[in-house]
């Protein structure tokens, strides 16, 4: 199956990106890409549709990579730990979603990966969803959570954490155990006390 033209402009986007960081211009991904300007602004109006496009790509493969250890994980708790830092230190080794990121500072990042799109709440939901379906069956959850508010947070959290890098691994996790798992997870009911009654 040949290559799009859309998909060659994103890959010649990463390879100018991950050589020349955010200060590439469009028109070297243009001639990477072997297309004309012109043709690039078709495929992608603007230069923020193209590094949006760009980070998506990035994230697909982030997660792809953070998947596996959030999936085996049984408890939420643990998996909101291994999931948030497996995220974090995935991103901050990939230069080009860096450098996307850096672009997107100027347009207000917590907006760009935080914000209403569609596509950057997907990928949030197909990372979680596993775990939020675990932890809804085994009751985890605090009562009373929504699963879209949920996973709005946790994007937040995740860009905190990629801001915070002050943060080594073990300030990471102590962030989250301290603030997210209190949030969202169920106190276990121990073997003496009942559980209480949903109103």
């Amino acid at each position: 199956m040949p290559i799009s033209a859309n998909d060659r402009i994103i890959a010649a986007a990463i390879e100018c990106l991950s050589v020349s960081g955010s200060k590439v211009t469009v028109a070297e991904i243009a001639a990477q890409a072997g297309v004309t300007s012109r043709t690039l602004y078709r495929a992608f109006p603007s230069r923020r549709d193209l590094v949006k496009a760009v980070a998506i790509n990035r994230l697909d493969i982030i997660i792809e990579k953070v998947r596996p250890y959030l999936e085996t994980q049984k408890h939420l708790a643990d998996a909101l730990v291994t999931g948030l830092v497996g995220f974090t230190r995935e991103a901050r080794a990939d230069p080009v979603f860096i450098a996307a990121l850096d672009e997107a500072s100027d347009w207000q990042m917590e907006r760009f990966l935080v914000g209403p799109d569609g596509k950057f709440f997907a990928r949030a939901d197909s990372l979680w969803r596993v775990s939020i379906n675990r932890a809804n069956k085994s009751q985890q959850w605090k009562p009373g959570l929504d699963a879209g508010q949920v996973n709005s947070w946790l994007r937040a959290v995740a860009v905190i954490l990629l801001l915070r890098d002050d943060l080594d691994t073990a300030g990471q996790k102590q962030l989250i155990r301290s603030f997210v798992i209190p949030a969202l997870v169920a106190e276990p009911v121990s073997a003496g006390r009942k559980k209480p009654r949903s109103p």
